[in-house]
């Protein structure tokens, strides 16, 4: 099976194996500690004037971007 389709279909695995998913693990690991950061919604909350809920919508906007990307 030395098929030269089936060693490109290899190497495009192997380039996005090697390129893509650390990107992706680096994104969500960002965006995990992203959504998890309360310190960021204490200080919002208070110089936005914002509720909780409405912090809530906006992380979770912010979500879709990174799903997005």
């Amino acid at each position: 099976m030395n098929d030269p389709d089936m060693q490109h279909a290899d190497q495009a695995i192997t380039r996005f194996r090697n390129r893509v998913l650390p990107l992706l693990f680096a994104d969500y690991a960002l965006n995990f500690l992203d959504r998890t950061n309360s310190y960021a919604q204490l200080q919002m909350g208070t110089e936005l004037d914002i509720s909780l809920a409405a912090y809530g919508l906006s992380v979770g906007l912010f979500f879709l971007g990174y799903m997005g990307s």
